[in-house]
Formats: structure tokens, C-alpha cells, sequence
């Protein structure tokens, strides 16, 4: 029984080795007979290099250097000159429901649209947001009067219109609505004496603390900007001490730091119940309009 599955096991590899040589001869047939036609094989049935090998082929270099279009040309040619097609009003002119008008000069654009505050944040703290301000969370603070002022004849700011001056020319973003918010680099609330001047530092500005020179104190809601207690016509030190006591004592009731001191330019006639957020979008554009405004306070 074993010899005879030996038998047929062995006879059947033979037949597939038999069928494999078979088609393999057959392929190699068809191949050669397929190389025949094309002149792959002489007369004496050997391979015809030359013949093959020296056929000339399609010159691929002299495809290549053919001359392409001359880039260098096309996109030299002379564009449409947009600024000359384009008709624009001239410069200080704008369109607006159809008519033309004349518009005074921007000097500082950017500074009314940074520095305008927005009626959506009207009576939050980001109603609030002079130059270079930071919100700083609240902590129990009292102040206290300093009473060991140093001698400043030198240098001296006798009104506010003089300071303002000093301000505006220094840098005009100081200048926030109808206050004046001066940056310092001190970071401790307190005294200082800088550049021989004094001044009180609270929250990241220095305010005039002189006790020669007169100042113009507010105590302000910066929610609302609404002014709730002027300090008009005092000196420096005298106006900021009573501002300040006030200003901690409502702070100390709300638990943050709602409301601020700073020296007003605007005189007492001034309508300060004007909401800010209402004020035009060339509030602080030009140089001018706080120095030759009615409600300066001279």
C-alpha cells in the first residue's frame, strides 16, 4: 500500500516538472519568434547587435534645448499701474452716503481707536483702559501722607495747564480722556522724587505729590468713568492725600480696585456725566483740541 501512494506521489512531481519545462520552452519560443519579426536575429540565427544597438534614437538633447518661451520677458512686461487706474478721492477726502467731504488731518490715528473706550464694557473694569495699564488685583491698601517732601524750586509745574504741556509733548498717550495717566517704572506704591520732582506712585503711575505747585484731583469710577468727588484748586500733595483717603475707603467697600486718583486738565464746567464711550472718534487726534478748548482748565 505504501509503495503504491510512493508511486503516484512521484509521478504526479513528474508531471508538474514536465508542464513547468514545457511552458518555459514555449515562452522562450514565443520570444524568440516575437524577436525574429523585429530584426532581433540575423539570417544565421544569431543576435544582431549592431543592428539594434546602433539604431538611432530620438535626439532627446535637441528636444531639450529647444528654446522656451522667454520667462524673463513675460514677466517684465508692464503691469496695469493700480495706483494710476484706481481713482481714489484725494488724500484727507472721504465718501460717505454719497457725498464728499473734507476731513482734518490724522497726526495720531491709532491713539483714539486704542484708547477709546468701548460701550460693551461699560461698567466692568475693561471699561477701563489707559496707556500701558494692567489690571492689578485688589489688596487692602491705605494710604499715608508723606510730609518730608524734597525742595523742588528748579523744577516746578505751577498749574495744570504747565504739566499738560510737558505731557503732551513728551508723549501724547499719556494723556487718557480727561485724565493723565503717566506710566512709571517704580512697581512699590509710594514717594518718589524723579528727575527732581515729586511724585506718588499708585499701581503702575506716578502722580504730582509737589506741596508747592497747585493740582487737580478727581476721584473717578473707572467702570463708568463717572467723576464722584473733585479736588479742584489744592496743592499737589494736599489733593492727592485727600483724594487717595476717599479712594481706599471705596475700594476697601467693593472689594476691588474700582476707583481711581488722577489730575484732570478739564476745568469745573465741564460736563463730566458726558458718557466716554460717546466721545468722536477724533477725541485725540489732534494736538490742539484739549489747548484751545473752552473747558481747559487755565
Amino acid at each position: 500500500m505504501n509503495k503504491t501512494i510512493l508511486t503516484s506521489v512521484i509521478a504526479v512531481a513528474l508531471g508538474v516538472i514536465t508542464l513547468s519545462e514545457a511552458f518555459a520552452q514555449d515562452r522562450n519560443r514565443l520570444r524568440d519568434e516575437a524577436r525574429r519579426r523585429n530584426g532581433y536575429y540575423n539570417s544565421t540565427g544569431s543576435r544582431n547587435n549592431n543592428t539594434v544597438r546602433n539604431n538611432p534614437r530620438t535626439n532627446r538633447g535637441t528636444v531639450r534645448n529647444t528654446p522656451r518661451t522667454n520667462r524673463n520677458t513675460v514677466r517684465t512686461t508692464p503691469r496695469t499701474n493700480r495706483h494710476v487706474t484706481t481713482t481714489r478721492p484725494p488724500r484727507g477726502t472721504s465718501v460717505y452716503a454719497g457725498r464728499e467731504h473734507r476731513n482734518r488731518p490724522h497726526r495720531n490715528h491709532s491713539y483714539s481707536y486704542r484708547n477709546r473706550p468701548q460701550r460693551s464694557y461699560y461698567g466692568t473694569r475693561n471699561y477701563h483702559r489707559p496707556y500701558n495699564y494692567r489690571h492689578v488685583n485688589y489688596r487692602p491698601y491705605t494710604h499715608r501722607r508723606y510730609s518730608n517732601i524734597n525742595y523742588h524750586a528748579r523744577r516746578r509745574y505751577l498749574r495744570t495747564q504747565n504739566y499738560y504741556r510737558h505731557v503732551r509733548q513728551y508723549n501724547r498717550d499719556y494723556l487718557y480722556l480727561n485724565w493723565i495717566f503717566y506710566p512709571t517704572t517704580y512697581r512699590n506704591n509710594g514717594y518718589y522724587n524723579y528727575n527732581g520732582y515729586p511724585y506718588f506712585v499708585h499701581n503702575g503711575y506716578q502722580h504730582r505729590y509737589s506741596n508747592m505747585d497747585n493740582c487737580n484731583y478727581q476721584l473717578v469710577d473707572k467702570y463708568t468713568h463717572q467723576v464722584v468727588q473733585s479736588f479742584y484748586g489744592q496743592l499737589c500733595n494736599t489733593g492727592y492725600d485727600s483724594c487717595s483717603i476717599q479712594r481706599d475707603r471705596m475700594n476697601s467697600r467693593s472689594y476691588d480696585n474700582r476707583y481711581f486718583c488722577a489730575e484732570t486738565f478739564r476745568n469745573q464746567s465741564y460736563d463730566f456725566n458726558y458718557p466716554t464711550y460717546d466721545y468722536q472718534d477724533n477725541y485725540f487726534d489732534y494736538e490742539d483740541d484739549y489747548y484751545y478748548d473752552d473747558n481747559y482748565n487755565y
